[in-house]
């Protein structure tokens, strides 16, 4: 639903244990950044594991079929790599790696039940359409959306993929560009083929939203937006042919006094489709919106405090039971006990130091 599935380990521990995974930046040339947590799904507590890596900034990982996915945020020499998690010696064995175009690599979504993954490259402006076939990598093809979009006062713009997500029913492909103010659609077809859809549908954000991070409901009729640049929440009902009607605008937690304030970062759905968390990197807070499961519309129910500074990713425990928060620059990752019938947050149970961590999600 939010394009991470979960990875459950075979044989792993009891019922009240997890795996946490978490992503971060890495000091400037430094490979690492990896870490692997066990959660305690009673106390909320965590034990750290494992802590490496083979790639510089792995900012962003995705779990596929028993395998993880990291990319290397890095400017050029960009790298993806695929990983195996050793339970018993408790450490990750680098499988494959692939070198592929693209700059600063920032995102990836695998495609449920095929072996294909996207990966967003937020400063060359294109995704990679990747694929994973018996422990190698491969890349079929980069794309750039914005190419060939011109319109009249978009002088100068440049196109900045942020993230994709994949419809629940794997027939289309929304690509999130921040710096176009655009979602871009494309029809997915079988064996990895993918086609631009015409412009009618396109989401068109108003200038300077900068749509960022995508999550859609369950049964694909609700598509859930934040924006980074003017700190909102759009909800678009969808049709049956996928296309998409803006049905409401909220600000993130509240409104901010100026722009600059605002960093609209995460958006998540719980599993029962009741609620949805935003995160938001200016007043470092994490906001629950109620969903109404009819009209996928949204209320405000509580801003909470994120636990610490510039909470860029945020995850719900496999259990439901738990909200992790990535707080980059204060170099922490904050649990709080959630209510799962409510999904209001109890109150922060645990905090981890955890360097520069920038993504954070179960296995």
């Amino acid at each position: 639903m939010n394009g991470i599935p979960h990875l459950r380990m075979t044989g792993y521990g009891a019922d009240d244990k997890e795996l946490i995974i978490t992503g971060s930046y890495t000091a400037p040339g430094q490979p690492g950044g990896i870490r692997i947590y066990e959660l305690d799904e009673k106390s909320g507590e965590l034990t750290p594991l494992f802590e490496g890596g083979r790639d510089i900034n792995p900012s962003f990982l995705a779990i596929r079929d028993g395998m993880i996915l990291g990319v290397s945020e890095v400017s050029r020499d960009s790298q993806i790599t695929l990983y195996r998690w050793l339970e018993h010696e408790k450490r990750l064995l680098p499988v494959d790696h692939l070198h592929v175009p693209g700059a600063s690599l920032c995102h990836i979504t695998p495609w449920p039940g095929t072996p294909y993954f996207t990966v967003s490259g937020y400063n060359s402006g294109s995704f990679l359409l990747c694929r994973e076939e018996h422990g190698k990598l491969y890349l079929d093809r980069e794309e750039f959306p914005g190419d060939d979009y011109f319109e009249p006062g978009f002088e100068g713009r440049v196109s900045h993929v942020h993230s994709t997500l994949l419809s629940p029913d794997n027939c289309f492909l929304y690509v999130a560009d921040l710096g176009l103010d655009r979602i871009f659609c494309y029809g997915v077809h079988e064996q990895g083929g993918i086609k631009l859809l015409e412009k009618k549908r396109q989401i068109i954000f108003p200038w300077g939203e900068g749509p960022r991070h995508m999550a859609v409901s369950k049964d694909g009729k609700n598509l859930y937006v934040v924006t980074e640049l003017n700190n909102h929440v759009f909800t678009f009902s969808m049709d049956e042919e996928r296309n998409a009607q803006q049905r409401q605008v909220l600000p993130v937690g509240h409104e901010l006094f100026s722009q600059e304030a605002a960093a609209g970062a995460d958006i998540k759905i719980s599993d029962d489709g009741r609620c949805v968390y935003v995160s938001d990197r200016g007043p470092d807070t994490v906001t629950l919106f109620a969903r109404d499961r009819e009209t996928g519309d949204l209320r405000h129910v509580k801003t909470y405090d994120s636990g610490g500074h510039w909470p860029r990713n945020i995850c719900l425990s496999r259990s439901q039971r738990f909200l992790l928060a990535a707080n980059e620059r204060s170099g922490d990752l904050a649990v709080f006990a959630r209510d799962p019938r409510t999904g209001v947050l109890k109150g922060r149970v645990c905090s981890i130091h955890a360097q520069q961590i920038s993504f954070a999600a179960p296995m």
